[in-house]
């Protein structure tokens, strides 16, 4: 499933302290990942929606962009990257 899947992608931003769910509840952290969001390139943020939010596969969203997959996982890739650094420098706990 999409979901599950999704949301392995996205462990790579926190540590096995918490779940995923409750993480991802905190609105600490959702005014953070918001304000992330905002600051990235338009793509690399549409991308990242499409993914995360609406649980696009990489094939869905590459077609919709035009683009081949490889590309896509690969902004995906940066995009948590840069989203642990940023989650890291707000202090908040991974």
């Amino acid at each position: 499933m999409h979901i599950s899947v999704s949301f392995d992608e996205l462990e790579d931003c926190v540590n096995g302290k918490a779940s995923l769910e409750g993480f991802l509840e905190s609105t600490q952290v959702e005014e953070a990942i918001t304000c992330f969001l905002y600051k990235q390139k338009k793509l690399a943020r549409v991308i990242f929606v499409k993914r995360y939010w609406y649980f696009e596969s990489i094939n869905d969203i590459a077609m919709f962009f035009n683009m081949n997959e490889n590309k896509v996982t690969s902004i995906l890739f940066r995009t948590r990257n840069k989203l642990r650094t940023f989650l890291e420098k707000e202090g908040i706990e991974l």
